[in-house]
């Protein structure tokens, strides 16, 4: 059986195996199979856009970061240039 030869030789999920399992039961193995796929096509998307979420700040305060640190330095920059004598 296929999802017995997976199972033991990849580490693949308990819930792929056991819907391979019912699709070679069952004679729809192709469909069970496009099933598993779109399963975990979903969790990678979904993980994928919460990652992108909480990315986004982060980005964000970084390049606020950057642009406060290149002012500043900007600003220190011309307030030096009074302390020089004429």
């Amino acid at each position: 059986k296929v999802a017995r030869a997976l199972g033991e030789t990849t580490p693949f999920p308990e819930l792929a195996l056991q819907m391979i399992a019912v699709g070679e039961e069952t004679g729809r193995l192709e469909e069970m199979l496009a099933s598993v796929a779109d399963t975990y096509e979903d969790r990678a998307r979904r993980s994928l856009k919460n990652f992108l979420t909480i990315l986004e700040p982060v980005v964000i305060l970084g390049m606020g970061l950057l642009v406060g640190f290149i002012a500043f330095s900007m600003f220190l920059a011309i307030f030096r240039l009074n302390e020089v004598p004429f």
